[in-house]
């Protein structure tokens, strides 16, 4: 029985940071896209033989020794070999090796096809994946249900309700249930399809309710870490559960629908965009501060002086598009060098430049 092969779920500066200083001599890069479920699963190892196959070419045709060439291969070979690993796929794989330990990255969307030998490992790949912390809560709201779920960055699972209530009989009764959903039936019930145009905040079965659900919440979260809490089902139900919480970890928007019985895999490829999108550096925020910088010359666009100023230390943030160093090698070198210097690096995704520095000095 062969160990169970390490990998990485989240990305951090300082991990980049760290590896940003591992000179080769040869450092390996492998990403690739990857399947949760169906028939690709299967075909997702078969892919990454092949691309470790182009590695290995690309290792002798630059000299490489076959002592290296072969202690790479036989890392890489291992991943290969690992089905379990491929099984628990998330969306997308970055394999960085010099040797026996490969560093091994499960992403939680796709990156590009690609292999790559240099002296350093390709970090820019891994760039819009970063994040310090990927927890986050999830609730459903409906009359038939309450669920809490917890997760980070590669999974979703069930939580505990505690003392929260787990549906509408848990609040007043299944006598009253029915009647209040009778009533609903004629005046367009608001956990089912929204509240009725004479239900004022607080006056109604469902705003009690809520404020029920809201208490439970607050008592089971007391004491637990911070998380962003993303609201599940109708919009104008979530729209009153945050008047009544005020919970400040509460984000926007609503993930509608109903989801009372969805899967947690399926709810989690679900709510991670709306929840990654609140972590990242948002693009006009980012143009913001890249236009302020310019206007007292403290931003770089040029890609030649982009390298050199990191190279001398000088780059505080750096801002790539997602493709940037995949297509321009230069700029995934001042990457690096950012990186190295202890700067940061941040992803412009949708955005239509390909780099801007700001400078310390």
């Amino acid at each position: 029985m062969t160990d169970q092969l390490d990998y990485i779920d989240q990305v951090s500066l300082d991990e980049l940071r760290q590896l940003a200083k591992q000179a080769g001599p040869v450092w390996v890069t492998i990403s690739m896209p990857t399947h949760r479920t169906g028939p690709e699963t299967r075909q997702d190892p078969i892919r990454f033989r092949n691309l470790v196959s182009a590695a290995v070419g690309q290792l002798a045709e630059q000299g490489v020794d076959e002592a290296n060439r072969g202690s790479i291969k036989a890392a890489l070979d291992v991943i290969s070999g690992d089905l379990d690993f491929w099984r628990h796929q998330t969306g997308g794989l970055v394999v960085l090796t010099s040797g026996p330990d490969p560093v091994v990255y499960r992403l939680p969307a796709e990156v590009p096809e690609h292999v790559a030998v240099s002296e350093y490992p390709m970090l820019t790949l891994l760039v819009p994946f970063v994040s310090d912390d990927t927890r986050f809560r999830v609730l459903t709201l409906s009359a038939d249900s309450v669920r809490l779920l917890e997760g980070t960055v590669n999974s979703l699972g069930e939580a505990d309700l505690g003392p929260i209530p787990a549906d509408y009989d848990s609040v007043f009764g299944h006598v009253e249930n029915q009647k209040h959903l009778q009533h609903s039936s004629s005046r367009d019930g608001s956990l089912y399809h929204g509240h009725s145009s004479d239900d004022g905040l607080g006056s109604n079965a469902t705003t009690r309710y809520l404020r029920a659900v809201a208490a439970g919440l607050d008592e089971r979260l007391r004491g637990e870490p911070v998380a962003p809490l993303l609201l599940a089902g109708t919009i104008a139900v979530a729209n009153e559960f945050r008047q009544i919480s005020g919970n400040a970890a509460i984000i926007d928007p609503t993930l509608t629908g109903s989801h009372d019985k969805t899967p947690p895999h399926e709810l989690h490829e679900l709510a991670w965009p709306i929840v990654r999108d609140t972590k990242r550096l948002p693009l006009d925020i980012a143009t913001e501060r890249i236009s302020n910088a310019w206007a007292n010359d403290q931003a770089l666009l040029d890609t030649h002086e982009i390298v050199r100023a990191a190279g001398e230390g000088r780059v505080d943030s750096l801002f790539l598009s997602t493709r940037a160093g995949l297509d321009d090698p230069r700029l995934e070198q001042a990457a690096q060098l950012t990186l190295r210097m202890g700067g940061e690096v941040h992803a412009l995704e949708d955005s239509a430049r390909r780099a801007a520095a700001l400078l310390r000095y």
